[in-house]
């Protein structure tokens, strides 16, 4: 996954969030503390929205849990994050 020009690994239960707890923190007023985190699914990736006040998008659409593809974004707060397999 990039961040900015960042390659973050995903690991199961990757928080993302402003939250001092959180493996990824984001410098962004509209993320949550603990804005949604990254779960395994089989051979996939999926990103899962945790309550947040602002939502989670992927590809534009607002969602709660979805299954990630190669070249997908995912908008946290302001935070544009590009999903990338290997």
């Amino acid at each position: 996954m990039r961040f900015d020009s960042q390659v973050i690994l995903l690991q199961p239960g990757l928080l993302v969030g402003r939250g001092a707890g959180c493996h990824l923190r984001l410098a962004d007023p509209k993320a949550s503390r603990v804005h949604a985190r990254f779960v395994p699914v089989g051979e996939a990736w999926a990103v899962q929205d945790n309550a947040s006040k602002n939502g989670t998008f992927l590809n534009g659409r607002r969602v709660e849990r979805a299954v990630l593809t190669h070249g997908d974004t995912i908008r946290i707060g302001q935070t544009v994050l590009t999903y990338e397999e290997r």
